[in-house]
């Protein structure tokens, strides 16, 4: 997920599109609030997948920790406190920050890709995340994903 190159600056309407991101809202809410079509929004995060170095196909989520690790975003203060998360959990959460698709995830997190799913659906509950983005999200609010990532504790009230 590391970039490549150098990182090529965002255009306004690309930061607009990726502070939305951000703050957790869905492509077609994006295009609603930017008073923008879908596919000019999809189109725009395309763009931010090139300027990043990512695969033109990865998950939203991968872009999103890519859009806060190379701090093109930043996330604001933690919408709860962490809950608890065992390492696996982490693990887990970290696989699905750096990863598409449910065998790289399942690689990644060391699960068998039969229990992705359930695993990340349960990921998601107990971090009161609305989904895969909303939860990456709050990983990097607790910082359990990003720089400080190796040093943080495993929840539980920060």
């Amino acid at each position: 997920m590391t970039a490549t190159g150098p990182i090529t600056p965002l255009t306004p309407t690309e930061r607009r599109v990726a502070e939305r991101l951000g703050r957790g809202m869905s492509l077609t809410q994006i295009a609603d609030d930017l008073e923008l079509s879908l596919h000019t929004v999809k189109s725009y995060a395309g763009g931010l997948r090139i300027k990043l170095h990512l695969p033109p196909r990865c998950a939203m989520p991968v872009l999103l920790h890519a859009l806060i690790t190379t701090e093109q975003i930043t996330v604001s203060t933690p919408e709860q406190t962490a809950p608890f998360l065992d390492e696996q959990q982490v693990l887990l959460l970290r696989a699905v920050a750096a990863n598409t698709g449910i065998p790289h995830i399942a690689r990644a997190a060391g699960i068998a890709p039969a229990d992705v799913r359930a695993s990340v659906d349960a990921l998601i509950a107990t971090t009161g995340a609305t989904d895969e983005v909303h939860m990456v999200m709050l990983g990097h609010t607790w910082d359990l994903l990003g720089p400080n990532a190796a040093t943080a504790s495993v929840g539980g009230g920060r």
